[in-house]
C-alpha cells in the first residue's frame, strides 16, 4: 500500500518536531482506519515494538490485540474533532482493562477536503477509572454502615422510650416531665435524692458516735469510709479538689452506694438500729435510681437528635452512585405534611409542638419526591433541634406555613413559599452574611448548647437540591424581645426567632 503525498509529508513534518518527546500517546491512521504512525508513549500504551516503522504504511496491530481495539473505538468516535474526547475500555493480553479517553481529528486534503487519514492522542484513565469505582465502593460501604447505625439508633430509641416510662412510674411522675430541658429535671434529682443520702447516712454516724454499742458494729476505718460518703454525696461535683463532668457524676454516684451498701453489709448483728439501716438502703435505692435515669434520658435526647442527621448523611453521601430519581409532579402541601409527620416522634420527645399551617393547598412543583422530601426536613429537624425548652406557660413550638405569594425572593414565576419558624438558639449575623451555615460541614458558634452535634450537611444539601429545581433558600434570625443590645455580650444569650424561607417554582 502506498502512502498518500500528504501523509507523507506529515510524517516527515513529524519526525523533525521529535513527536517521541510529546508528553501525550499520539497515533496516525490512515483512511481505512488503519494505525500508519505512532510516538513513543504510544508504541508503549499498545505494546507495539520499538522498532515501528510507518513505511509502507502496513497496520501493525495485531487481531484482538489492545492496538486493534483502538482502532476500532476509534473509527466507532468517527474522529470529529478535539472539543470532546470518548472513554474507551481496552483490554490487555493479560485479561487486564485500560481505560482512556481518546482525542482525535480527520485528516483532510487541502485541495479537494478529501479525508486521507485521522490523527490524535490518548490520555490515560486507568487510574482515575479505579479511583473512582474504589470511591463508589466506599461510598455505598460508608452509605451501608450509616443505614445500619440510622437503624440500631431507632430501635435503641423505642427501647429506651418504654424503660423510661417504668423508671419514671418509680419516680412517680410522667415521662414527659422527665423529657423536658434534656434531661435537666433527672439530674436535680440526683442532687436531691444524694443529699438526702447524705444526711440520713450522717444520722447512722452521729448516732454511733455516741452510742458505743452502735459505734462496735463497724471498724473504725469502715466508719471513716463511710464518711468519706458523707462527703461524695453532699457534693457529687467534686472529688479530691477535683470538678467531676456533670454526665461523669452518676457513675461517680453509684461507686459511693456500692462503698455503702459494702461497708454495712460487714456490720455486726444487731448492733445498728434496723429502721436506720433500711433508711440509708432506702435512700441508696432512690439515688441509684436517678442516676441511671439521668443518664438514660440524655442518650435518648442524643439517639433523637442523631437520628436524622445520619439519615441526611447517609443520602447524602449516596447520592453520587443512587440511580438518578426522576422528577415527578408533586403536590407541595403533601410532601411538607410528610416531611413535618416524619418529624413529630422527635418534636414530641423534646415537647415541643409542630404548627402546620397550609393556606395553599394547591401549589404543585416538579421535583425528585425524596430529595425534596429530605431537603425540607432538614429545615424542619434543624427548627425543632434549636428551639429552646419553656418551664413554664405553653410548650415550645415550630410552626410550618405554606403560602402562594405573587412573588417569592427573586422568583416572579408562579411560585411557593414555606416558612419554617422557631423560636430558641439564633444565628449570629456574620454567619448569614457570609453564608458560613452553608457550607459543608459548617456548624454555627451557638450550636455548642446542643445535646448532639450534627453533621453540618442539612442546609448544604437543602440548598443544593433547592437550586437544582430552580428555588431558593433564605434565613433571618432576630431576638424574640429586645432585653439586650447587640453590644452587650448576653444578646446571643436571649431567645432568637429564626425563620427559614424557602421559595420553589410552582407549575402552572
Amino acid at each position: 500500500m502506498s502512502a498518500d503525498p500528504h501523509v507523507q509529508a506529515l510524517l516527515e513534518e513529524l519526525r523533525h518536531r521529535d513527536p517521541d518527546e510529546w508528553p501525550l500517546p499520539t497515533f496516525l491512521l490512515n483512511a481505512k482506519g488503519e494505525l500508519v504512525w505512532a510516538n513513543r508513549r504510544a508504541r508503549e500504551y499498545l505494546n507495539l515494538p520499538a522498532a515501528f516503522t510507518p513505511t509502507p504504511f502496513p497496520t501493525f496491530c495485531q487481531p484482538q490485540s489492545t492496538c486493534e481495539q483502538l482502532l476500532g473505538q476509534a473509527r466507532k468516535a468517527e474522529c470529529g474533532d478535539f472539543s470532546e474526547g470518548k472513554e474507551i475500555t481496552l483490554h490487555t493480553a493479560a485479561n487486564d482493562s485500560q481505560h482512556a479517553r481518546i482525542f482525535c481529528a480527520p485528516l483532510k486534503a487541502t485541495d479537494t477536503g478529501e479525508i486521507l487519514g485521522f490523527y490524535g492522542f490518548l490520555v490515560d484513565k486507568t487510574k482515575e477509572h479505579e479511583l473512582r469505582e474504589h470511591l463508589e465502593a466506599l461510598t455505598l460501604d460508608v452509605g451501608q454502615v450509616l443505614h445500619a447505625t440510622s437503624d440500631a439508633a431507632v430501635a435503641t430509641v423505642r427501647a429506651l422510650r418504654p424503660t423510661l416510662e417504668f423508671l419514671a412510674r418509680q419516680k412517680n411522675t410522667h415521662l414527659s416531665a422527665l423529657l423536658s430541658d434534656e434531661g435537666q429535671v433527672a439530674y436535680a434529682w440526683l442532687q436531691q435524692d444524694a443529699q438526702r443520702l447524705a444526711k440520713i447516712l450522717q444520722q447512722l454516724v452521729d448516732e454511733s458516735e455516741k452510742d458505743e454499742y452502735k459505734r462496735q458494729a463497724l471498724l473504725s476505718q469502715q466508719w471513716d469510709l463511710l464518711r468519706a460518703q458523707i462527703t461524695k454525696f453532699r457534693n457529687p461535683a467534686m472529688a479530691d479538689q477535683k470538678a467531676i463532668e456533670v454526665v461523669k457524676q452518676p457513675g461517680f454516684l453509684r461507686l459511693a452506694i456500692a462503698t455503702v451498701r459494702d461497708t454495712l453489709r460487714r456490720a455486726k448483728p444487731q448492733h445498728l438500729p434496723r429502721e436506720r439501716v433500711r433508711a440509708v438502703e432506702h435512700a441508696c435505692d432512690e439515688l441509684e435510681l436517678s442516676t441511671i435515669l439521668a443518664p438514660l434520658i440524655s442518650t435518648y435526647h442524643s439517639l433523637m437528635l442523631l437520628e436524622r442527621p445520619l439519615d441526611a448523611l447517609r443520602d447524602f453521601v449516596t447520592t453520587q452512585v443512587r440511580p438518578t430519581e426522576p422528577a415527578e409532579d408533586l403536590d407541595l402541601a403533601k410532601v411538607l405534611t410528610e416531611a413535618a409527620q416524619e418529624l413529630r416522634e422527635f418534636a414530641n420527645s423534646r415537647q415541643i409542638e409542630i404548627k402546620i399551617s397550609l393556606i395553599c393547598t394547591t401549589a404543585r412543583v416538579r421535583a425528585p419526591h425524596r430529595e425534596l422530601r429530605r431537603a425540607l426536613m432538614n429545615v424542619i429537624h434543624n427548627a425543632i433541634k434549636y428551639t429552646r425548652p419553656r418551664t413554664r406557660g405553653r410548650p415550645s413550638w415550630v410552626t410550618v406555613r405554606l403560602t402562594c405569594p405573587p412573588h417569592c425572593g427573586s422568583l416572579y414565576a408562579p411560585c411557593a413559599e414555606i416558612m419554617v419558624e422557631n423560636w430558641g438558639t439564633g444565628i449570629p449575623e456574620d454567619e448569614l452574611e457570609q453564608g458560613d451555615i452553608y457550607k459543608l460541614g459548617y456548624r454555627g458558634r451557638l450550636a455548642t448548647n446542643i445535646t448532639a452535634k450534627g453533621t453540618g450537611i442539612g442546609l448544604t444539601d437543602t440548598r443544593h437540591v433547592l437550586r437544582r429545581l430552580g428555588g431558593e433558600i433564605v434565613i433571618t434570625s432576630r431576638p424574640a424581645a429586645d432585653l439586650y443590645p447587640k453590644s452587650d455580650p448576653r444578646y446571643y444569650h436571649q431567645p432568637f426567632l429564626t425563620k427559614v424561607f424557602i421559595y420553589l417554582p410552582t407549575l402552572t
